[in-house]
């Protein structure tokens, strides 16, 4: 339904109810209240800065508080929960005038050239006291929670023909709290509504009475309510309580498993997408890391390559770099500013097992981890087993890789080591080579082709430890060999220029060994290699975590396979703990952390106990 007119500063707009705040203040009100925030790394943050008598000018810290920032952030068309105030030029210091000082905002102003303050231009600062904040960019603008402990509840608040005002608690349950809490960036999951003014009576309108959701609506404005007429007063004011974990703030749509998709991201209390103009594979690796999972080889889809989304666009010119973990602290256009059709939606493909197992059709079942079972195939609409006939490790070695494991000691299992599987058997014969990088493309017979049964199904036992686009080839063992990385989905060599301990340290980390006593080798020691020469002129500190981290040069270079390095790590020491704890008071307390893919993680605590606790002081060389 459409609401009545609204006149701000001379303008007659006329707007939807449920998009007042997301349309109308997130567009217009930057330019019609003349604030803008400069020096943030997002629109959402800065100094602030207020147009006045034709010229921009900063507002002085003295007593701008959270209820200031609440204020600046509302007009900006964020929410004002959780807005923080900052002193002392922390997005730096502005030029020319101070227009304001003195700032006295309460919870009920809407605009601060209506809160008390000094008269305008009448201050006793300098630009080193232009004050700044920071605004919530999740929640919806035009609610907020008043009154309670925590930013997790409170007394419900809406804003409504720019007045703040309550909702009665009549008819009010979790159904109606779950999507307050859903559009102040909160989980649905365990809301708990309250009346009776539980956090105190409001003051002002009381703007809802009869609110009746189904728990799945996305804004408040779309549950049916009675707008403006009501038999209640502020002793029946409704509250929330919302739970304390957060709902994430990107993720993947549409794509074949959680680790692919069009990304989505959450501001304002609304899902929206990403523009893909100059969006690449460094967006990609922010992206996939925000969700838990390696950043390394992100690959970047732009032209809506998982389907295009609706709604809003939130991200435009998204320019991430090597040291950015937020996608909202990247640099970017003002959010929702761009000029994009969702047939530009972008995407994401996080290198992970549940990526490639989906994308490569092949998993690993009956064992017990992701890294190790029964090789189970999908061909022709149905999943089916690898016959054990002439499988080994090299076949093993290209199952673990396409797993988005190390292909280094990976081990084959024979005679249905993992369980038998049933329906078809789809592989037989196969004979993979080092260079080969999926099964489908190995030597075998025909799919469905065999003379097998299921006690023959081949199993792989990977490798979790080590990273897997590394590799050595041709050592007498496991911990030497001619180095191997794998680049553009090929398999490929380093050349020996420059090629010293601490580059091959760096390697040695990344295979789940010690960084101490690592020995390089040149001239093709290990026997030369084939294909291309990936890296030349490598230059490490031999602190980093990852050769890619390196100073090199890549695919350029001026050598030949008489040239290929190799790695040697340390037979005298033993490899490094899969097992560590941080963050402790000593090294028998901390958080649990574990080497997994060449990458310390750490460990959720979901049924996480004291008997887990026993193993993981037992792995470390603790009593139970």
């Amino acid at each position: 339904m459409a609401g009545p007119v609204r006149t701000l500063c001379g303008c007659r707009i006329k707007v939807q109810y449920g998009e007042y705040l997301r349309s109308f203040i997130g567009v217009f009100v930057p330019q019609i209240n003349n604030v803008r925030l400069v020096g943030g790394n997002s629109s959402a943050e800065g100094r602030v800065e207020v147009f006045y008598n034709g010229e921009w000018g900063t507002v002085c810290d003295d007593s701008f508080g959270d209820k200031d920032a609440a204020v600046v952030c509302s007009m900006l068309g964020y929410s004002s929960m959780n807005a923080k105030s900052k002193q002392q030029a922390f997005f730096g210091q502005g030029n020319g005038s101070i227009w304001m000082d003195q700032l006295e905002c309460t919870d009920y102003d809407t605009n601060i050239l209506t809160c008390s303050r000094n008269a305008m231009g009448i201050h006793d600062c300098v630009h080193g006291e232009d004050a700044g904040v920071v605004c919530n960019m999740f929640a919806a603008p035009n609610i907020r929670l008043v009154g309670g402990n925590d930013s997790l509840e409170g007394r419900l608040e809406i804003l409504h023909n720019n007045e703040w005002g309550t909702v009665c608690d009549d008819s009010w349950d979790s159904k109606d709290a779950s999507v307050v809490c859903f559009m102040l960036g909160y989980s649905r999951e365990n809301a708990i509504s309250t009346g009776t003014a539980r956090f105190g009576q409001g003051e002002g309108p009381i703007w809802m009475d009869d609110v009746s959701c189904q728990g799945i609506e996305k804004d408040i404005f779309d549950c049916n309510p009675t707008l403006v007429n009501h038999n209640c007063g502020h002793s029946e004011d409704a509250g929330v309580i919302c739970s304390p974990a957060p709902i994430n703030k990107v993720r993947l749509e549409g794509g074949k498993s959680s680790a692919q998709g069009r990304v989505e991201v959450f501001i304002k209390g609304e899902w929206g997408t990403v523009c893909d103009d100059s969006f690449d594979d460094k967006d990609a690796a922010v992206i996939c890391s925000m969700l838990g999972l390696p950043s390394r080889n992100a690959a970047a889809k732009g032209q809506a390559f998982f389907g295009q989304g609706n709604g809003r666009i939130w991200m435009d010119n998204l320019r991430c770099t090597d040291y950015d973990t937020d996608l909202f602290s990247c640099p970017q256009n003002a959010l929702g500013s761009h000029n994009c059709l969702h047939n530009e939606d972008a995407g994401v493909l996080c290198h992970s097992y549940h990526l490639t197992a989906q994308i490569n059709n092949v998993r690993l079942v009956g064992g017990n981890s992701s890294a190790e079972g029964r090789v189970e195939v999908f061909y022709n609409g149905e999943w089916g087993t690898v016959c054990d006939d002439n499988f080994d490790d090299k076949d093993a070695a290209v199952v673990c890789s396409m797993l988005g494991y190390s292909s280094m000691n990976a081990k084959s299992k024979q005679q249905a080591f993992f369980g038998q599987g049933t329906g078809r058997i789809w592989i037989d014969e196969l004979k993979c080579t080092d260079y080969d990088t999926s099964i489908f493309n190995c030597s075998q017979n025909i799919l469905g082709s065999h003379d097998c049964g299921h006690r023959e199904d081949a199993g792989v036992v990977c490798n979790m430890f080590a990273a897997p686009n590394i590799r050595l080839v041709g050592g007498h063992d496991t911990l030497e060999g001619r180095l191997e990385i794998f680049h553009n989905n090929e398999w490929g060599t380093v050349c020996d220029d420059s090629w010293n301990s601490k580059d091959a340290s760096v390697v040695c980390f990344m295979l789940g060994y010690s960084r101490e006593n690592a020995i390089s080798t040149g001239t093709a020691r290990f026997g030369q290699g084939q294909g291309p020469i990936w890296m030349d002129d490598v230059s490490c500190q031999g602190t980093e975590n990852d050769i890619f981290d390196c100073n090199k040069t890549l695919v350029n270079h001026n050598c030949d396979h008489s040239d290929d390095a190799g790695v040697i790590c340390s037979k005298r020491t033993t490899p490094i703990n899969k097992v560590r704890l941080v963050g402790g008071n000593s090294s028998a307390q901390g958080r649990v952390e574990v080497f997994i893919n060449g990458e310390w993680g750490t460990v959720c605590d979901d049924s996480f106990d004291d008997k887990d606790a026993a193993v993981v002081c037992l792995m470390l060389g603790y009593s139970r």
